[in-house]
């Protein structure tokens, strides 16, 4: 590592004072310590030098690298494609899923989850980019969260399944 030096030039003699001037050399000036197309910058009241780094380099000497590209670190999984982006002045990615997949990163799958209740069972859609639920008999709805109950028909011929909320509005409506 390179370093300023600082030696004493002749001490001059003045009445009432002695002065020793300091003799600086400028290391930024011999050579150049910053790393990467860094800036060395001298200071002389301090006798030392500091590097201003050009984007993605930090460290004293500009030798460690910074990653800008967020996407760099591969985020997205499953085959999705990062595509880099600023965000209120920073870095970050949005991850584009293959068909199959879905999440902030592209690791889940509509079914991972589970979401039909009940014991329903989870179905992926063509492509797998969704999902539908089987219910159970006696449940229905996207994620058979709906109870559902079987009504004989007045006239016995076939019985229809209506969800609770319907039955308890005919019900009122007959009563």
């Amino acid at each position: 590592m390179l370093t300023s030096s600082l030696t004493m030039a002749p001490t001059k003699i003045f009445p009432n004072r002695v002065i020793s001037e300091p003799n600086l050399t400028d290391i930024c000036a011999i050579a150049n310590p910053c790393q990467n197309n860094g800036t060395c910058i001298f200071v002389w009241k301090k006798n030392t030098h500091y590097c201003k780094c050009q984007p993605g380099y930090t460290g004293n000497n500009c030798t460690e690298k910074i990653d800008f590209d967020p996407c760099a670190s591969n985020p997205c999984q499953n085959g999705a494609t990062c595509t880099a982006k600023v965000q209120q002045g920073k870095p970050t990615y949005e991850c584009y899923c293959a068909p199959g997949f879905g999440g902030p990163k592209c690791d889940q799958r509509p079914c991972d989850v589970n979401p039909c209740l009940h014991n329903g069972t989870c179905r992926t859609t063509a492509g797998f980019s969704s999902y539908f639920c089987d219910c159970k008999d006696g449940y229905g709805g996207k994620n058979c969260d709906i109870v559902s109950l079987c009504l004989a028909n007045l006239s016995n011929a076939f019985s229809t399944t209506l969800p609770l909320q319907r039955l308890l509005l005919k019900h009122l409506i007959m009563a």
